[in-house]
């Protein structure tokens, strides 16, 4: 059917699309000061940090938060399976898109208000803070979200996170193995239904620099903690970090841009999915107001992942390629095509591209990594792609 053709068409494109990126990694590679993780410091800066592995891919960066936006799109799929009763126009429906706009899980930052008369002398970008929070008095990390100047009142701050557990399952007596959900520890609020707070900054209280320096603040725990990385945002900021950047426009992003007429053309699609209405499109409309509750709610879901995100996948490969430091790049693509939902090994329940190419060759009967087992298993596709990958 041709939701199969898409799902094939998109698969095949993301492995010609890899084939094309590793070529030029490989003769990137050629320069003796050159690594597969960008320049030669940042690989020994990296190989003294225990970065997370995921699906069985070793990053050499933090990319827990990336892998997080996952988490995002699981708890819109539980608030739209409610919002099919009584209507689409109830409040699950109202909170699922709370969750597209806002976020919940991805780069989360605390806004907060320093006592007057602000800052007593500049503040960089990525200096450390740390404050308590609100749960247990246990210490929080954050980081200047920018640089501010002197008598700075108002202040960004992207909270850490590094910090992430996951759970053992006991598969049989002999075999105890990591391959649940990477769960994150850090404050999750956006516009979840249900706000995790204990590991968000206390409402009000004194941060502290690294060089003991104090200050006093205070802020509101659910307006003020917000995310810096959402569903919506990866649409709304396609035009300037695919189309208008250095070495812009990206050549899949324009294929798409020059077929719908739109930058935001994923936006586009979930608000009209949401509304019930037609899309306006240079090409390629569909009329929701045509289409039951069920078939919009699965518009909103396939989009947000097979639009949105799978351009980010492909802007941040190109992305690494322009910049020097391109390791968290590449790895952040990673982070985007399998979430956090996977686990280090690659066997959780997930929602993005990983666990879809996984589902579709069981149908296919196109598992295994010679791409003929007819069982279960893990997909030909994701041993072709991760081979790209690393």
């Amino acid at each position: 059917n041709m939701e199969r053709r898409m799902v094939f068409a998109i698969f095949m494109l993301l492995v010609c699309s890899f084939s094309r990126w590793s070529a030029a990694m490989d003769a990137a590679s050629n320069d003796p000061h050159q690594t597969r993780t960008g320049t030669t410091a940042t690989l020994a800066r990296s190989e003294t940090v225990n970065f997370p592995m995921i699906a069985h891919y070793q990053a050499f960066s933090p990319i827990q938060s990336d892998s997080a936006i996952d988490l995002d799109i699981d708890e819109m799929r539980a608030q739209l399976s409610v919002a099919g009763a009584p209507s689409f126009g109830n409040s699950a429906l109202l909170t699922a898109m709370e969750l597209y706009s806002r976020g919940g899980h991805s780069h989360p930052v605390a806004e907060v208000t320093l006592s007057s008369p602000g800052l007593s002398r500049p503040m960089v970008k990525g200096e450390k803070l740390t404050g308590i929070n609100s749960a247990s008095n246990h210490q929080v990390v954050l980081y200047a979200a920018e640089s501010y100047p002197i008598g700075t009142t108002r202040l960004r701050l992207n909270y850490d996170t590094t910090n992430t557990t996951s759970l053992m399952r006991d598969n049989d007596a002999d075999d105890m193995r990591v391959d649940t959900a990477i769960h994150v520890n850090w404050c999750q609020v956006g516009g979840k239904a249900a706000p995790f707070l204990d590991f968000c900054l206390v409402a009000s209280g004194e941060l502290v620099t690294e060089t003991s320096e104090t200050m006093q603040y205070q802020y509101d725990l659910l307006s003020d903690n917000l995310n810096d990385q959402t569903i919506q945002g990866l649409s709304l900021r396609a035009r300037e970090e695919m189309y208008l950047c250095e070495n812009c426009p990206y050549t899949d992003f324009k294929k798409f841009f020059d077929w719908y007429g739109a930058y935001d053309y994923a936006d586009h699609f979930v608000q009209a999915a949401k509304d019930g209405v037609q899309t306006e499109f240079q090409n390629g409309n569909v009329d929701f107001g045509n289409i039951g509750v069920t078939g919009r709610q699965q518009a909103i879901l396939s989009a947000s992942v097979y639009l949105s995100l799978f351009m980010k996948i492909i802007s941040q490969m190109e992305r690494a390629l322009d910049y020097c430091d391109g390791v968290s790049l590449w790895d952040s693509a990673v982070a985007f095509y399998t979430g956090s939902l996977e686990g280090i090994d690659g066997t959780g329940d997930g929602l993005l591209f990983y666990n879809l190419a996984d589902q579709r060759c069981v149908e296919f009967k196109t598992c295994g990594f010679l791409g003929d087992d007819v069982a279960t298993g893990r997909s030909y596709i994701n041993f072709l792609v991760f081979e790209e990958f690393r």
